[in-house]
């Protein structure tokens, strides 16, 4: 990420949500490692999907605030501090102004019952409405970060027409994009899951503020791509910090299994 930020100055990094889920092993080690890496990467914006929303509200913002992470969207809202959750931002590079929205959607929360009084899911449609509205005189390029999937974003361009957006990140799915799509005339990519891939979209505007040129570039992140020092520290710690988790497991798996024996048996793996 540096050698990019070297090359190209400035630049927008962003991500459509699911960086962590409450599923995983581990779940609030591994997203406090994840929100530490976004911080030290420098990230802009962070779309909400399912997966930052698995471990609570009052986490998720903990984490925000602890790691000074960019929560954005334009139709979800926390219903206890709505102001934890920005509809836009907006970032000027090279003194051209560059907005980013997100959106989810609200049927990915539906095995998520406890959030019903915690979290507000405007539909998608009527929330970019007004939020485009928002931007139209305060944007020369707007960047929608889109948790739909990719066919439910296509179907968003395709019979919505929401023509102001001019670049579309799709995410929710493994699908990597290998070249720029137009989606009724909005430039769309997709990048894998699970850090596979470093994308990134170069765009170059004209006087006007409009796109004129564009080219996507995919990063395979393997082991011949250099480690970031403080990134590997925090992943190394995490290690450490797992295993420590995983032979308490184990040791209190092997202690009620102990219990459990009757006298004979007990002394019976004391013998061997």
């Amino acid at each position: 990420m540096q050698e990019l930020r070297d090359t190209y100055g400035d630049i927008f990094l962003v991500d459509c949500g699911d960086t962590f889920h409450g599923r995983n092993k581990y779940p609030k080690l591994r997203a406090d490692l994840i929100f530490s890496g976004m911080s030290v990467m420098g990230y802009d914006a962070l779309n909400i999907g399912e997966g930052e929303l698995g471990l609570g509200v009052d986490y998720l913002i903990g984490l925000a605030q602890k790691y000074d992470i960019n929560l954005v969207s334009a139709n979800i809202a926390f219903l206890n501090d709505q102001n934890k959750v920005s509809p836009y931002i907006i970032k000027e590079i090279n003194g051209v102004k560059i907005a980013v929205t997100g959106v989810l959607a609200g049927v990915y929360l539906d095995d998520q019952p406890k959030l019903k009084n915690l979290v507000h899911v405007e539909k998608t449609n009527k929330a970019l409405d007004r939020i485009l509205t928002q931007l139209n005189d305060k944007a020369d390029i707007i960047l929608l970060l889109s948790h739909l999937g990719y066919q439910g974003t296509k179907n968003l361009f395709l019979y919505n027409n929401p023509k102001s957006i001019s670049v579309a990140i799709v995410g929710h799915g493994r699908r990597l994009s290998q070249k720029v799509e137009l989606f009724d005339g909005t430039l769309a990519v997709q990048n894998s899951m699970g850090g596979e891939q470093l994308s990134y979209l170069k765009i170059i505007t004209g006087k006007e503020g409009g796109i004129e040129t564009y080219e996507l570039v995919n990063i395979p992140l393997t082991d011949e791509v250099s480690e970031n020092p403080d990134l590997k520290q925090k992943m190394d710690e995490f290690e450490r910090q797992a295993g420590k988790i995983a032979n308490g497991e184990r040791v209190k798996k092997q202690t009620l299994t102990t219990l459990q024996l009757s006298p004979e048996e007990f002394l019976k793996t004391m013998e061997k």
